[in-house]
């Protein structure tokens, strides 16, 4: 990195204060950004053998196209994670993938086969959790949920839903009764008769919440 800085400070104006920055092999985003700011400074990779003798591995014409290729690729995965929700970026992420399935380079085109499998394995578990978030949302809902389901798997969506929607029902029905007995206790010691702890169940209903 001192040889770098040398050599960015020799041949180029480039402000030394954007650095460069490494990425993290399970992190896409970190690789987009290692990438990003690789392209800075092309031109001092270029010259960087001028300065360290023990630099041998400049990145060819080729391997820069193809960088570019990779960034321009990865970019959509950094808007949408940055951006979007995690329960909207799923259908985003196989669009991308659907679309640049054809690339011509074939290096780029067996990194999207690897990362669509990847991705399909993380899909398929999908997250319970993320999922009554949604149906939580005022906006999304368990409609939502469902459209999104479907397009990622229009096969066994419905099983998924159904099973997101037993699960929020059970959620539902813990929290009631946990909540109904505590009012209970409460009411009891106000000496309230116990008809309206009877009646306070009826107050809500969850299917209307979904």
């Amino acid at each position: 990195m001192i040889k770098f800085k040398q050599c960015l400070k020799k041949f180029s104006d480039i402000n030394s204060s954007s650095a460069l920055c490494l990425d993290v092999p399970t992190r896409w985003n970190s690789t987009f950004l290692m990438l990003q700011s690789a392209f800075k400074y092309q031109r001092i990779f270029e010259s960087l053998h001028l300065v360290d003798e023990n630099y041998k591995y400049c990145p060819s014409d080729e391997e820069w196209e193809r960088a570019t290729k990779i960034c321009k690729f990865l970019q959509p995965f950094y808007e949408i994670t940055t951006l979007i929700s995690c329960t909207s970026y799923p259908t985003s992420n196989l669009y991308f993938f659907t679309s640049l399935e054809n690339l011509e380079d074939k290096v780029v085109r067996n990194m999207v086969g690897l990362m669509m499998g990847k991705f399909e394995k993380y899909s398929d578990e999908y997250s319970v959790v993320l999922a009554f978030g949604a149906i939580l949302d005022p906006m999304m809902k368990l409609e939502t949920l469902g459209y999104c389901y479907e397009r990622i798997d229009s096969l066994t969506w419905e099983i998924k839903l159904e099973k997101v929607k037993e699960k929020v029902y059970m959620l539902f029905s813990h929290y009631f009764s946990h909540g109904s007995k505590l009012n209970a206790q409460n009411l009891k010691r106000k000496d309230v008769s116990s008809s309206l702890i009877n009646s306070k169940p009826n107050l809500f209903d969850v299917s209307y919440l979904l």
